[in-house]
């Protein structure tokens, strides 16, 4: 009888360690994921993008003139471009989430075409200037002097994607390019502001 207690003493042990270890495992799987997770909302709000267009694949654009560029600013969007280019066609897609960009397409391109073009994508983002500065502080990142009241920078790993946000804005703005060189260029050269 000892002998029958002796076994039901240590039968559940192992029984309560073998559960104690599926919880240990599911927990690290679960922390993993969270981490992962993390990285990727990081990632992709901040400089992930991929070294083509930022526009959304799917989102609907429309041509839009500059008397209606001016119309939606007028009504207090915040859009922000490069100015008024003589001889291009201006493309805007908003998603969803409103996001914003304008598409400068040379002259007989149509509207939606797949080539890529410089494009300024507007963001709402609160307290962009501060997160976009963060951003900008990474060792991955190059800064770009737009002046104390503006933070830029784009990511070694996608040169074409230049994002920018101004102190005091709720806005983080993304220049692209398929010319790394241009992308820069034009953030550098102060071209970036809001319409109207």
């Amino acid at each position: 009888m000892s002998e029958d207690a002796g076994s039901h003493a240590t039968g559940p042990a192992p029984v309560a360690r073998l559960g104690l270890r599926r919880v240990r495992v599911g927990a690290v799987i679960a922390v993993a994921l969270l981490i992962g997770l993390v990285v990727w909302l990081l990632l992709r709000d901040g400089n992930s993008h991929s070294s083509t267009s930022p526009i959304p694949k799917g989102s609907k654009a429309v041509p839009i003139s500059l008397q209606g560029l001016g119309t939606i600013a007028s009504l207090g969007i915040r859009i922000y471009w490069v100015g008024e280019r003589r001889g291009s066609t201006y493309e805007l897609t908003k998603t969803a989430d409103n996001r914003i960009f304008i598409r400068y397409l040379p002259a007989g391109v149509p509207i939606g075409s797949d080539k890529q073009y410089l494009t300024i994508g507007t963001y709402p983002f609160r307290d962009a200037f501060a997160a976009t500065g963060r951003l900008a502080r990474k060792s991955t990142s190059v800064g770009i002097g737009i002046g104390k009241n503006g933070v830029a920078f784009y990511d070694r790993g996608t040169p074409t994607s230049v994002f920018l946000a101004y102190r005091g804005s709720d806005y983080q703005i993304e220049v692209y390019d398929p010319s790394a060189r241009q992308a820069q260029q034009v953030v550098a050269s102060g071209q970036v502001r809001a319409v109207g």
